[in-house]
């Protein structure tokens, strides 16, 4: 299983995550508001909370115990949300080039691909090389 572009649910189900690819601002909203049909546009705008100030992110994952790790193509890094709503960087690589996708095994190991999208040809001369994605496993930090 993994999770889409900037987007990310709650272990309960209780709390939906979002931001834009590009965007630098996570939000929240309690899914309740998303279930009932009668609520307005207004109601609903009404219950997305500004979460934390972040950097540009491609990819996020939310693990069993509801620890949001999202992926900072901006710094080749991996920041993890903490209790309090501020981001702590729990990997940084050089080789961690646009990380994007993530999972997670059995044992805990969250696993990342690095696309390096900012190397493809879209945005240089030539074609992509045979290294061109790298995949990362890390284990989280302990709670």
């Amino acid at each position: 299983m993994f999770n889409v572009d900037g987007i990310a649910l709650s272990p309960d189900g209780k709390l939906l995550y979002v931001q834009a690819l590009t965007g630098k601002t996570l939000y929240r909203i309690d899914t309740s508001v998303l279930q009932n049909p009668g609520a307005t546009p207004n109601e609903v705008a009404s219950k997305v909370k500004k979460v934390a100030t972040t950097e540009p992110s491609d990819g996020f994952w939310m693990d069993k115990s509801g620890r949001l790790f999202l992926s900072t193509m901006q710094s080749d890094s991996i920041k993890m949300l903490t209790a309090d709503n501020k981001l702590e960087t729990v990997l940084t690589d050089s080789r961690l080039r646009w990380p994007d996708t993530f999972s997670q095994g059995p044992d805990g190991a969250i696993y990342i691909t690095a696309s390096h999208i900012q190397d493809s040809p879209w945005f240089h001369t030539g074609d992509w090389t045979d290294d061109s994605f790298t995949l990362f496993k890390f284990q989280p930090p302990k709670q």
